[in-house]
């Protein structure tokens, strides 16, 4: 999953020291600013680079995290957590086709495995990530905000009333779209080959066999397939770095 270009966070300006901002703030920052660097360069930073990132002395790194052990287990826990996912989801419309809305929660998906995978994977974590307190969690006291009932919950509201016209029960249609875009974007599992959401939606809602209007125009549909299959897999030219989540 392709990293992110740092840019300076909140109560910083870039090559100068951060205003002073409350704990908390300061803390969030810190987070941020040192995720997106590990995403960016896909290895752990030193705290002394993520203190210069942030604008801030390391002294004041340490102030609010006693320990590097301290500042991983907040990022870790920050990567982990859902809320950011959930709240992009309440935003998905409602009113769009059942496909378009298929589709943007497999985007929403795609992007949360890849910042996971980007996160995780230079700093060692093997198996699922948990979820523990950091700096601006709003889930924090939500301890069954990664149980999978929890979670189905959650991506049902996207399907609405449409869930009952379905083929499958919705739980097989939610857990096969979780479980298309965690294979599809993890770089350990899909050859250098991302999966795109387009993909995994046609496959899901379409199936791979002809349909009947295809069959009356197998020369169209060969045309159009071969086109569709180059562009919804997205070659990647090396592997990315780190170890699998």
């Amino acid at each position: 999953m392709p990293g992110t270009t740092t840019t300076p966070g909140p109560g910083r300006e870039s090559g100068r020291r951060a205003r002073p901002l409350p704990p908390e703030e300061r803390r969030l920052l810190i987070v941020h600013t040192a995720t997106q660097m590990i995403r960016r360069d896909q290895a752990l930073p030193s705290t002394r680079r993520i203190a210069t990132e942030s604008g801030i002395a390391e002294g004041t790194l340490f102030r609010a995290f006693t320990t590097k052990e301290a500042l991983l287990d907040a990022i870790i826990s920050a990567t982990a957590c859902p809320s950011p996912f959930w709240e992009r989801t309440r935003h998905i419309d409602r009113t769009l086709p059942l496909r378009d809305r298929v589709y943007a929660l497999a985007e929403l998906l795609n992007d949360r495995f890849t910042e996971i995978f980007d996160v995780l994977g230079p700093l060692g974590v093997m198996g699922p990530p948990q979820h523990g307190p950091h700096p601006g969690c709003p889930s924090a006291d939500d301890h069954d905000c990664l149980d999978p009932h929890h979670i189905r919950q959650h991506l049902y509201d996207v399907l609405g009333a449409d869930a009952h016209t379905l083929r499958v029960p919705p739980d097989i249609l939610v857990d096969a779209l979780r479980f298309l875009s965690f294979a599809g974007s993890h770089p350990h599992i899909n050859d250098g080959k991302l999966m795109t959401p387009h993909a995994i939606v046609d496959i899901l809602l379409d199936g791979a066999l002809p349909r009947a209007a295809d069959i009356e125009r197998p020369d169209e549909i060969t045309a159009l397939d071969t086109h569709r299959s180059t562009s919804l897999l997205s070659s990647h030219d090396s592997q990315p770095k780190g170890s699998p989540c």
